[in-house]
């Protein structure tokens, strides 16, 4: 799914009852605070780019389930012993860094205090933090294979 795929409404919210309210509503239903139209959409803003942080975050944790997987599958080529094949070794974990990386390039100047986001983004060091391990593991055992 690319960003651009993201399904996400924006809608704003009441800044009395934080009601999620249509972007074009001018007066809350529940709290009859008066909405103005600037605070709207900046509302709008912010509440599409916390969503769309969290459901690429989500998207990327999926990845971690794997990680022991490529674990394995690095140690079965390394005790196959083929130099050649090893070198596609640090892909496994290359792709899920670049959307870790790509994450954090896009959200990680933030500072939302939302606790939703404050979750995605401790999900997303956990996962940097993983895949880096991983990385560093599978380079080490391409540099003793080659020597």
């Amino acid at each position: 799914m690319s960003p651009n795929e993201w399904n996400v409404t924006p809608f704003t919210e009441c800044p009395n009852c934080r009601c999620f309210l249509s972007l074009r509503v001018e007066k809350c239903p529940d709290c009859h605070e008066l909405i103005d139209e600037g605070y709207a959409f900046y509302s709008a803003l912010h509440v599409t780019v916390i969503s769309q942080a969290c459901s690429f975050a989500n998207s990327i944790k999926y990845v971690d389930l794997i990680a022991f997987l490529a674990l394995g599958t690095s140690i079965y080529i390394y005790v196959l012993s083929e130099p050649w094949l090893f070198l596609l070794v640090p892909l496994m974990s290359a792709v899920p860094l670049f959307f870790i990386i790509l994450w954090f390039s896009r959200f990680g100047r933030f500072k939302f205090a939302e606790g939703d986001f404050q979750k995605a983004k401790r999900e997303m060091r956990a996962s940097l933090f993983l895949w880096l391990g991983i990385l560093v593991v599978q380079l080490i055992a391409l540099a003793t294979l080659w020597s």
